[in-house]
């Protein structure tokens, strides 16, 4: 899915940023489950289409029904041979854990 010829669509790359930084958090947080409260995005480079990418995510903070996440997507190098990845798109996100109605309904499709 390109928005410009050869360049992925920067909604796919906030999509999967949100998911990925949503799941990241789900164990930290009481149900388990979360859903998205605030997603920010910063587009660092054109991502290009037919490349691999690694998307890495760390919850940074918890406060009882709220995870604050952190996370990337970056070029897939070989560190082994002390390749730098480069950081393509960044994301920070605020995931809050439904209270328990919400969250059982939410737990059926996850």
């Amino acid at each position: 899915m390109c928005g410009h010829p050869r360049i992925v669509h920067g909604g796919l790359l906030a999509t999967l940023l949100d998911e990925g930084l949503a799941r990241c958090c789900f164990d930290a947080l009481p149900s388990k489950v979360a859903v998205t409260a605030r997603l920010e995005v910063n587009y660092r480079k054109p991502t290009p289409a037919g490349t691999f990418v690694v998307l890495r995510a760390e919850t940074q903070r918890v406060e009882g029904r709220k995870a604050w996440v952190a996370g990337r997507i970056e070029t897939l190098v070989d560190e082994t041979k002390g390749e730098k990845p480069v950081v393509l798109v960044e994301a920070n996100g605020l995931f809050i854990s439904p209270k328990a109605g919400f969250s059982a309904l939410l737990s059926k499709f996850t």
